[in-house]
């Protein structure tokens, strides 16, 4: 019990959403994994037109999805620490009224 004190109960804020978390995360391998393929490497080389532009089109949307996923994981974070830190100085900070 001694070593609760003070510590904030934070598992249900990080649990609800860690399945989102999961999912999202899942996402930006797959995205990774299409921009080091072989085939994608390959296409960048390419001195054919048509294999070069097809591959940057597809580089410039894996890239902005990237970014989305990455962001949204980076809010994730933030609100969730946010949450904490705000729930630590309510369960330590008492107010009396007068």
């Amino acid at each position: 019990m001694s070593a609760q004190v003070g510590m904030v109960d934070y598992k249900d804020l990080i649990n609800k959403e860690l399945v989102s978390i999961r999912d999202t995360m899942s996402t930006i391998v797959l995205d990774y994994k299409k921009l080091i393929n072989t085939e994608a490497i390959d296409n960048r080389e390419s001195e054919e037109f048509e294999k070069y532009s097809r591959q940057y089109t597809e580089d410039i949307a894996t890239l902005t999805q990237l970014r989305q996923y990455s962001q949204e994981i980076a809010d994730f974070c933030n609100k969730t620490l946010f949450m904490i830190s705000k729930d630590a100085i309510v369960k330590h900070v008492y107010e009396y009224d007068d």
